[in-house]
């Protein structure tokens, strides 16, 4: 079965990477160049920041690896507190080769603030999203150390390898952000919830706009360009090849190619012919580009068997041929063509000769317009 990368799409218009300045006053908003619709996303400094904000994790790793010695009274009681402040000593069951795994299960049922596990045969503490947990300094309450607890847990720091006034939380690293707008001025904002602390940020917009602000199709809501799917270039085969291949023959200007002088049709050139008109030399060149890609399938069938052109593909015949010229714009074809393959399969196809108003055609079906 032969098969083509696909290059004809529906366009998205989508944006991709606009360079946003923020406002030197505020130093949180920035302005569209574009109006957005919607699959808005932005990267500032390479780093992609959802809506609710970019958080950043700070872990508590224990340095002393497993096996942990815990001794009665002597190394055996955590001074953690939580976000609000509040203090709680926690005690450790005594043990003289206590693993890894066995501590991280005393802690997380102990200690809800964290996530405790265990990493290249080390304790890590990572923090819980709203949560904080901090190891006390014991010394803070009790600066001369004249309470036993005091030293139980300067032991228990020591032996478990724990800096005191560690502490495990997120991080906001960069501010949430909402989109708005102003009716009066047209204009479309994205406003971060606080400032950018960096003085000068390099801030990029991805987001979907509407046909006659994209830059991709210019308003005509097609593309041709390769799309990846599956980290593969997107194929089409059988009636969608044909219909690809057909393009291919109909709008490749005839000698154009460095190889095959024969590819393609002289569309382009009938605009605005005197001799006869328009419309009538496109319906003549239709049919030859037509007959010619015709001829090459059947070269492809029988010479290259292995490629396996199927009846989907094949151009059997062309059934139809209008091609008129709107009474507004002399200037331009449209080419109403229906093809029908060996499985008989009818492709209509209609086809814009010369540089069109992408509007005249809002009442054709919108799966077969393609500019020319």
């Amino acid at each position: 079965m032969s098969y083509d990368f696909a290059t004809l799409q529906v366009c998205h218009h989508t944006i991709v990477d606009e360079t946003a300045i923020l406002d030197v006053e505020t130093k949180s908003r920035l302005t569209f160049q574009k109006q957005p619709m919607g699959n808005v996303s932005v990267t500032i400094d390479g780093n992609v920041i959802p809506s609710n904000g970019l958080f950043g994790k700070q872990f508590v790793v224990f340095t002393r690896k497993e096996p942990y010695r815990v001794i009665k009274n002597t190394s055996d009681v955590l001074y953690v507190a939580d976000k609000t402040g509040s203090a709680r000593y926690i005690e450790i069951p005594p043990g003289v080769a206590i693993s890894a795994k066995t501590l991280t299960s005393f802690l997380n049922i102990k200690i809800p603030e964290a996530s405790f596990v265990v990493k290249n045969g080390h304790v890590v503490a990572e923090p819980k999203l709203g949560e904080t947990l901090l190891f006390k300094n014991p010394r803070l309450v009790d600066p001369t150390a004249s309470l036993p607890l005091t030293l139980r847990v300067e032991g228990c720091y020591r032996d478990l390898g724990i800096t005191a006034g560690r502490e495990a939380r997120y991080t906001l690293t960069y501010p949430g952000w909402q989109i708005e707008s102003n009716e009066v001025l047209n204009e479309y904002y994205l406003v971060f919830n606080n400032a950018i602390r960096n003085s000068t940020p390099v801030i990029n917009l991805t987001y979907n706009t509407i046909a006659s602000f994209c830059r991709r199709c210019q308003g005509s809501t097609y593309e041709f360009d390769y799309r990846v799917v599956n980290s593969s270039y997107e194929i089409v085969r059988d009636t969608d090849l044909l219909a690809q291949e057909l393009d291919k023959f109909l709008f490749t200007q005839i000698g154009s190619h460095f190889k095959w002088r024969w590819l393609g049709s002289d569309l382009f050139n009938q605009i605005g012919s005197k001799s006869i008109d328009a419309a009538s030399r496109v319906n003549l060149d239709v049919t030859t580009a037509f007959a010619t890609y015709q001829n090459i399938k059947t070269q492809q069938a029988s010479t290259f068997r292995m490629q396996n052109v199927t009846d989907a593909e094949f151009p059997a015949a062309i059934l139809r041929v209008n091609a008129v010229s709107p009474p507004d714009d002399p200037t331009v074809v449209v080419a109403d063509l229906l093809v029908s393959n060996r499985s008989q399969q009818e492709v209509p196809m209609t086809r814009v000769v010369g540089n069109s108003d992408p509007l005249s055609l809002s009442g054709s079906s919108s799966a077969y317009i393609f500019r020319g």
